[in-house]
């Protein structure tokens, strides 16, 4: 803009210059044709060129008064002029900055105070109209915005996620950085994720509950569709298949307790109740083949001449059962009055020791020796009585007896750390004795051999790991260092191996199944998709997995791979019930068909037990 003024400063030099030469071009003008000429010129408002022809006037007449004063009016309207000028570039000179700055609105504000003192001037009229036509634009883009949330809300509050997320999608797309459509965009994105996978939670539901269905596992099918109905409580037809398959069970819980009541008395020879029990689980579901096949075996039996003995057997063996019993009440009776009269002997005896008749009281424990030879009382009362040095005599030579009978059995089951330390206790409670001395010396000898056993097996078993990480089979690698953890828990060198095989699998990972913790119940199957992995690193791929088992018994966790519908191969661990996280690590890439098919996904099945996983990797060795 600061040209656009010099321009316009510089084109009122040049005509200045003009007219002045236009002066010295014509005849000599007078005085009353210089006036007129003025005159002519300010009525036009050409108040540059009405000055120059006054000031000509005034070197005719340089005192004359009308001249001057038509100067000098002349002369204030030129300053005026400037005045309004400088006015002028001041609004276009705002205008321009707020134009610079995207301030449209206050820009467009100071174009029009430009114009209302000139009111043609074509730079600021251009920017009107560009800044209108602008402003224009923005209205609408801002009502098809409007028009994009407002859907958008309306999808939202009637559950169409998927449609109100396509919406504001669309809305940013006009005005990316509009906070409220990036919030709203996020709450629907959200919801319809959440939907989504409350939908695939009520497919595989619903498809576990059919699966069961077919099997007849009623109780399971059931829990399945009620879980399923949860998420869904308005799916009527889920409720009828619920009903319909609570009708079932009733029935098959029925049959199944009459079937169970008549195989046990079956089992146990009772056949005639037992065919009574079939006939009632045929009331339950008539021609069952298993109730009618064992009503006819136990027809045969019955009819049979073996049953016959087996009948003449039960009898016998109930009258001996009634004749133990007497034997056993008899016996229960006499030890009855066995420890009555140990428990009256016992009193006695310490009656006699507070009287101080220790002969009588030693006589009276005795008798109660003969009666129960281990009872600590009287054993403990007699110690009492024989004094304090024969006390600690008959302590240590306890004490060396059974040391050494402890030690002895320890050394015939090769426990020989406990057997020298059962020695030892021997040794000092007899310091002297040639056979605890003997027996110790056996014992240190054979524990060496043990030890050199366990050193020569560790060894080997750290050789093999050692190969195996040399051919890159981390798998059998692990296995071998673990067997050496097993012989020889000392030492951390496999230990810190089977770090640093979890370190290069993890530093190798290609997939990612399970980053955050997953619970899955005993006989359920878990299903988890992925990209099939590059076929150049397939060779040397491994499963990672780690996981704890939350049952109260090991179990085998099969784990299977496939592709889409087709199942193509798969492995089975033990996982231990050592209540603490295990690393499970399966050489999946030695198996042809992870290598030659486009795997997509891998299926977890622990068997009886329940699971806990923590990580699931795809990775590949170095």
């Amino acid at each position: 803009m600061r040209l656009i003024k010099f321009l316009f400063i510089l084109s009122f030099g040049f005509l200045c210059f003009t007219t002045t030469e236009v002066f010295a071009q014509d005849k000599a003008p007078t005085y009353q044709s210089l006036i007129a000429s003025g005159d002519k010129e300010y009525a036009k408002k050409e108040y540059i060129k009405a000055k120059t022809y006054y000031q000509e006037a005034l070197r005719l007449k340089p005192k004359d008064a009308t001249a001057k004063s038509k100067l000098d009016n002349t002369l204030l309207k030129i300053k005026e002029e400037n005045r309004k000028e400088e006015l002028f570039f001041e609004h276009i000179d705002n205008g321009d900055n707020f134009y610079a700055n995207n301030d449209l609105e206050k820009a467009l504000s100071e174009y029009n105070k430009a114009l209302k003192i000139f009111p043609k001037d074509e730079y600021a009229l251009g920017k009107k109209s560009e800044i209108t036509t602008i402003l224009n634009d923005e209205k609408d883009k801002l009502a098809s915005f409007n028009e994009m949330v407002t859907l958008g809300d309306n999808l939202l509050k009637a559950e169409r996620y998927a449609e109100a997320v396509m919406q504001y999608e669309s809305a940013l797309k006009v005005y990316p950085n509009n906070s409220a459509a990036q919030a709203k965009y996020l709450d629907a994105k959200n919801k319809k994720d959440a939907y989504n996978s409350k939908v695939a939670e009520f497919d595989r539901l619903k498809s576990k509950g059919e699966e069961f269905t077919l099997r007849k596992r009623y109780a399971e099918a059931i829990s399945y569709f009620e879980q399923a109905l949860q998420l869904f409580p308005n799916e009527t037809e889920l409720s009828d298949k619920i009903k319909e398959l609570q009708t079932k069970k009733n029935i098959a819980d029925r049959y199944d307790a009459k079937i169970a009541e008549a195989d046990a008395l079956y089992e146990d020879q009772s056949y005639p109740e037992a065919k009574i029990a079939y006939q009632e689980a045929l009331a339950v579901i008539p021609d069952d083949s298993y109730a009618l096949g064992m009503i006819a075996r136990v027809d045969e039996v019955t009819n049979s001449p073996e049953y016959k003995q087996i009948l003449e057997e039960k009898a016998n063996q109930k009258l001996e059962q009634q004749r133990a019993e007497q034997e056993r009440l008899a016996a229960a009776e006499a030890e009855k009055q066995r420890q009555i009269q140990i428990q009256n002997l016992i009193s006695t005896g310490n009656q006699q020791l507070t009287d101080k008749k220790y002969v009588e009281a030693e006589q009276t424990f005795n008798q109660v020796l003969a009666l129960d030879p281990n009872n600590a009382t009287a054993t403990a009362k007699l110690g009492v009585i024989a004094g304090f040095h024969e006390e600690i005599r008959l302590m240590q030579l306890e004490n060396y007896n059974k040391a050494m009978l402890a030690g002895n059995e320890a050394l015939n089951n090769e426990n020989f750390a406990e057997a020298i330390a059962q020695y030892n206790i021997a040794l000092t409670n007899k310091p002297d004795d040639d056979t605890a001395k003997q027996q110790l010396s056996l014992a240190q000898q054979r524990e060496n051999r043990r030890l050199q056993a366990i050193e020569n097996e560790y060894n080997s078993y750290i050789k093999s790991a050692e190969a195996m990480m040399q051919s890159k089979n981390y798998e059998k690698a692990i296995e071998f260092y673990n067997k050496a953890i097993q012989v020889n828990t000392g030492n951390p060198y496999p230990v810190e191996k089977i770090e640093e095989i979890g370190t290069i699998l993890a530093n190798n990972r290609l997939v990612e199944l399970v980053s955050n913790t997953i619970n899955i119940k005993a006989n359920e199957s878990k299903r988890f998709e992925f990209a099939p992995v590059d076929i150049s690193t397939r060779r040397g791929n491994y499963v990672l997995i780690k996981a704890k088992n939350t049952s109260d018994k090991p179990f085998t966790l099969f784990i299977s791979y496939g592709s889409n519908k087709t199942k193509n191969g798969g492995f089975t661990v033990t996982v231990p019930n050592d209540n603490k996280s295990n690393d499970f690590i399966i050489r999946v890439g030695s198996q042809y068909k992870w290598f030659s098919e486009d795997n997509n996904w891998i299926e977890l099945l622990p068997e009886n037990g329940s699971i806990e996983v923590y990580k699931m990797e795809i990775t590949k060795g170095n």
